[in-house]
């Protein structure tokens, strides 16, 4: 984003809402519920600050998008009185902001930044995380469904094998759906495999 801003000269007049500035710097900040809200009440101050006039029609649509995000916070606080504590394992921390609003224990931290950047996670590392797997000391499998090189197929089929739910989520928007849709989607999704878990 800074390549493209320097690229483009604004005169001085472009004002620039640095969602990572608002909630924390983690490229899957949108995971967590908090990021949102907060962007968007930092875009509506900036508008009904440079637009005065019509503040009133941008309160309003805050308030509309604000009332939008419900559904998630809903599924999250249900989730959590149902799920806190849960021992849940993830092959990168894409969902991890979610997984801390839940309050699951996610177990396998260390293994996971290596699977994200690609890099080989020690062996005592890939150890304890089938040990996991295979004694059912999980409840569910996270997986990044745009990132499936072999030690996450290896994963997958490990947690297959033992009966452990797995579910997909994505570092990205997928096509056709809003944000609303798609954080309730996955949400739901969790939700059905921690109720399928015996």
């Amino acid at each position: 984003m800074d390549k493209l801003l320097g690229a483009s000269k604004s005169n001085g007049k472009r004002t620039v809402i640095v969602a990572a500035q608002l909630v924390g710097n983690n490229p899957h900040l949108w995971y967590d519920p908090a990021t949102m809200p907060a962007v968007a009440k930092a875009t509506g101050a900036y508008l009904a600050g440079a637009d005065p006039s019509h503040k009133s029609d941008y309160d309003t649509r805050l308030a509309s998008f604000l009332a939008s995000l419900k559904p998630i916070d809903n599924a999250v606080v249900q989730l959590k009185a149902r799920y806190h504590g849960v021992p849940v394992t993830a092959t990168e921390s894409v969902f991890g902001y979610m997984a801390d609003a839940i309050g699951f224990e996610m177990r396998n931290q260390r293994f996971q930044p290596a699977a994200m950047n690609e890099t080989e996670p020690n062996a005592s590392d890939i150890a304890a995380f089938e040990k996991d797997l295979r004694e059912r000391r999980v409840h569910v499998l996270i997986y990044n469904s745009q990132a499936t090189e072999a030690l996450t197929k290896c994963m997958r089929g490990i947690a297959q094998d033992a009966h452990v739910p797995s579910i997909s989520v994505t570092e990205t928007l997928p096509a056709g759906k809003t944000y609303q849709q798609w954080m309730t989607s996955q949400l739901d999704t969790l939700s059905g495999a921690l109720q399928g878990w015996q």
